[in-house]
């Protein structure tokens, strides 16, 4: 898994998988498809 990331500013930060979570998990209860635990899994 990725330990850092380059934002567009071009900051160096740490990676944080819950923003990708809770990324997947709003566009998930959005369109019905899947619930907060997939999210989690797809991650």
């Amino acid at each position: 898994m990725y330990q850092t990331i380059k934002k567009r500013d071009g900051r160096k930060v740490k990676f944080d998988a819950s923003k990708i979570t809770k990324a997947i998990a709003r566009a998930g209860a959005e369109t019905g498809e899947f619930d907060e635990k997939a999210a989690a899994k797809l991650t």
